[in-house]
């Protein structure tokens, strides 16, 4: 009786071990699929906000754009007196007709703000959140508006 109670927790563990293991193959597989989705994030025609590391499909132009990171940010923050207002710089991916395009677009136009590819001009207009020295930085919550435009 004692063999049989204690070959039925075994059998319990060994049940439980592998749900943990197929729970976390599918969490591990749902990341996967999850990063290579497009979320369409289309403001009007003509405008989109695009978030850190997403991607954004552009029907009307048929192109797919993403903010993959903030190379610099030395925006004077609000609540801080600066000599100058400084600039943002953006790195964009953007995939169109199956060729891959790498940019940088800045905040201010002093510095390159818009860029031409394949007859489209891509013009970054905002870049959120604005630097305050009152709230935390969280590098992950960065949003780009992005004006685009046939010539």
């Amino acid at each position: 009786m004692v063999l049989f109670i204690y070959n039925l927790k075994l059998m319990k563990m060994k049940y439980i071990s592998i749900s943990i293991v197929l729970l976390f193959c599918s969490l591990l597989f749902q990341n996967c699929n999850t990063q290579n989705l497009v979320e369409i994030k289309v403001l009007s025609k003509d405008t989109m906000v695009v978030y850190l590391k997403q991607k954004v499909l552009n029907e009307k132009y048929g192109f797919i754009i993403q903010l993959d990171s903030i190379t610099e940010d030395s925006r004077c923050p609000e609540g801080a007196e600066c000599f100058w207002a400084g600039d943002a710089r953006a790195k964009f991916n953007l995939t169109e007709n199956n060729i891959m395009h790498q940019f940088s677009l800045n905040t201010i136009a002093a510095f390159r703000n818009d860029t031409i590819i394949g007859g489209i001009r891509y013009k970054l207009i905002n870049l959120s959140p604005y630097p305050s020295i009152n709230k935390p930085f969280n590098y992950n919550n960065y949003s780009a508006v992005v004006a685009v435009s046939r010539l």
